[in-house]
């Protein structure tokens, strides 16, 4: 069996402002190119069974919005948001922001453009001039019972929680590093707590709506204690008052039917 070596693993792109309009950024760009190299948090696999078609989708680590090669104490967009990216093996690119509240009208470079939405999505050669999903495969042993778990997490080598399931005409795979992880010893149970992770949303309404697969996914934490069910938390707006929503991870979704299993990866030296 196999896993991703997230510590390996990579979303890359390339801007080259001289010969492109960026449609995602807030200001004029102080430098002429940005080749970025962001690590992976975590990979969802779809495969469409009516067509025995499989895509690889993948989140980035988060960073915060930032004017790259700005002058002193401008290096920090504001108001500044949380950047995160999703990224396809067929070129789709996604990007979601979050501000300290919902809709804060910072706007688009150059204005004309509009407000700043807190999703995009789009095919790669439209706002970037090259892009690579680098997707590092390596030997995982399984960990099948609850004294391969806690030997597992008393040593050093990287967990991966994979979480598989059937949705429709959809087969969901979704791998994770595990960051964290809890162990109740007398009650021989152990508990993963971690994420982020993109959910699939693969309702017929979603999918009617999404002009792109990565539009189907959303921002979620998952945990689990048994081979077979799973819990996820989602980010959602979220009401603090009449006139202020935030982005909060506050919708919960169980999912039956799974087949849960933790990967060591890599042997242990």
């Amino acid at each position: 069996m196999n896993a991703p070596d997230f510590t390996r693993s990579y979303f890359r792109f390339f801007l080259d402002f001289e010969k492109h309009q960026a449609g995602s950024i807030s200001n004029k760009p102080p430098v002429r190119t940005n080749r970025v190299r962001v690590m992976l948090e975590s990979i969802c696999r779809l495969k469409h069974r009516p067509s025995d078609k499989t895509t690889v989708y993948a989140l980035s680590a988060p960073c915060r919005t930032e004017q790259v090669g700005a002058g002193y104490n401008e290096l920090w967009t504001q108001p500044n948001a949380e950047c995160i990216f999703l990224c396809s093996d067929d070129g789709q690119v996604g990007i979601h922001k979050c501000w300290h509240k919902k809709d804060p009208g910072v706007m688009l470079y150059p204005p004309s453009l509009g407000p700043q939405p807190e999703r995009q999505a789009f095919a790669a050669g439209e706002n970037f001039q090259e892009m690579d999903l680098d997707l590092q495969m390596v030997d995982a042993t399984p960990l099948t019972d609850f004294d391969q778990v806690a030997e597992a997490i008393s040593g050093t080598q990287p967990i991966v929680s994979r979480i598989e399931y059937r949705d429709g005409d959809f087969d969901v795979c979704i791998d994770q590093p595990v960051k964290t992880i809890n162990l109740a010893e007398r009650d021989q149970l152990h508990q993963t707590d971690t994420g982020p992770i993109i959910l699939p949303d693969l309702s017929s309404q979603r999918l009617e709506q999404a002009d792109l697969g990565i539009d189907v996914f959303d921002l979620a934490y998952s945990a689990w204690h048994a081979p077979d069910w799973a819990e996820f938390v989602i980010r959602r707006p979220f009401k603090l008052s009449e006139s202020i929503s935030v982005n909060h991870f506050s919708q919960t979704r169980h999912i039956n039917s799974t087949r849960n299993v933790l990967l060591m990866v890599g042997d242990e030296q």
